[in-house]
């Protein structure tokens, strides 16, 4: 079976286009396995406009039996269309959709010439397809998906989470390496990095996440981790990786576990990962920098108790405090995320924040609160009605998060705008330096 996998382009002004898309790798590597021939059209990286998409997809009419798209929700947009251009020229190709898109399934289905949307883990999912396709049995057999029966939408019967440890490693030679093992995902190093993940999973609830991979946290063998980061540094020369698990230290014990590894495996790398600040504490951090950690991300979210309640963040102002002086006692560069303007945010809870940035000597561009599909924040902004046509909102979501697409406050747009624009301008000079010595 011949099968094409389309990484879309990401819409944004962060600083994360350089990141390789690591799930289609996975995707990949399990279609590999089950003995199809792959081949990868990396729009996002190539930066390819849509006549040169079209074109591509015409020059290839009829090629592939089975089409994957991996991608968030914010290429809802994107993947409308081109669902409709692989449709125009290959109408019986197999179009399949995976990644964060999957919280909004049913619209998608609807609104688009998408056959199937992963709404579990895809590496399963894309092998049962292969097995269904081959076979010629119904979609109906495979479970977490949905898919389209006439103009019915089908939802198959949920399966408990898979087993990480047997997903082979990526399929890294479907992509051009080279090119993004030199761009940094947020790190600015002097050194090749890559992305990895230890994890998958997070056991809490902030009202604003969508939850994409399930409360349960699954961590993957200590063994099959560090042979992955031995396979990368050999294979690429990697002196440095990005962990993107959701939460990479809620369990103590399996960092201790990966760091003594490292250790004792002589491997010479830096690293970063993004963290909780409630999971601190001094042995672990020290630990974590002789393994070679130089950067944590935590995800604050507000210098203010009343809406970090709010948030549904379970987490004190003082304890988030303390593990920034942990952090950086450690020798640990700590920055956090920030959001500006969930309901209920006033004027005095962003001088809160404010004074919480100014006294902890700690700030990092806000972002503005999106209502992503599957968020608890999401139902209750349907619910007050200010989303009357979801598929145009959706669509618009292809703008990030540091543009105020809805605003949730009570607070006029421009007086919020004029807040969040005034945080940056005084407190720009606490974002601190990413650089690492290579």
């Amino acid at each position: 079976m011949k099968v094409l996998l389309i990484n879309p382009p990401l819409s944004t002004k962060l600083p994360v286009k350089g990141a390789y898309p690591m799930g289609l790798g996975y995707i990949g590597a399990m279609l590999r396995r089950s003995g199809c021939e792959v081949q990868v059209l990396d729009i996002g990286l190539n930066v390819y406009n849509k006549i040169y998409v079209s074109d591509f997809l015409k020059r290839n009419r009829d090629r592939y039996e089975l089409v994957g798209i991996g991608c968030m929700v914010t290429a809802y947009a994107y993947v409308k269309w081109i669902s409709w251009e692989i449709k125009k020229y290959n109408p019986h190709a197999v179009l399949v959709v995976g990644g964060s898109i999957c919280t909004v399934d049913e619209l998608l289905l609807k609104h688009s010439d998408v056959d199937i949307v992963c709404v579990g883990e895809g590496e399963k999912i894309i092998t049962d397809i292969v097995k269904t396709i081959r076979s010629n049995k119904d979609l109906a057999g495979i479970s977490n998906i949905a898919f389209k029966d006439g103009d019915k939408v089908v939802h198959t019967h949920k399966e408990s989470p898979m087993e990480i440890d047997s997903i082979p490693f990526p399929a890294w030679d479907l992509f051009d390496m080279d090119q993004y093992t030199r761009n940094n995902y947020l790190v600015p190093v002097k050194t090749p990095s890559i992305t990895l993940i230890y994890e998958r999973g997070c056991p809490f609830k902030c009202s604003f996440c969508y939850r994409n991979f399930g409360k349960k946290v699954r961590y993957r063998n200590i063994d099959n981790i560090i042979e992955e980061i031995k396979t990368v540094v050999n294979l690429f020369g990697i002196g440095h990786i990005d962990f993107l698990d959701e939460i990479f230290n809620v369990s103590t014990d399996c960092v201790r576990k990966l760091c003594n590894k490292i250790i004792d495996e002589g491997i010479k790398i830096t690293w970063r990962c993004i963290g909780r600040t409630d999971f601190c504490d001094k042995e672990t951090l020290d630990l974590m920098y002789e393994a070679g950690c130089r950067w944590i991300g935590y995800g604050i979210e507000s210098g203010s108790q009343k809406m970090l309640d709010r948030m549904n963040k379970g987490q004190k102002i003082e304890n988030i405090e303390k593990s920034i002086r942990l952090t950086r006692d450690a020798g640990i560069i700590v920055t956090g995320t920030f959001i500006i303007g969930m309901p209920g945010e006033t004027e005095q809870t962003i001088q809160e924040s404010r004074n919480f940035f100014s006294k902890n000597k700690i700030f990092n561009n806000p972002f503005f609160p999106i209502p992503y599909p599957g968020a608890d924040l999401y139902n209750e902004v349907i619910k007050k009605g200010l989303i009357v046509d979801e598929d145009k909102y959706i669509s618009s979501l292809e703008k990030d998060a540091t543009e105020l697409i809805i605003n949730l406050t009570e607070l006029p747009d421009a007086h919020l705008l004029k807040l969040r624009n005034s945080l940056i301008n005084d407190f720009k000079t606490y974002i601190p330096s990413l650089a690492l010595k290579g």
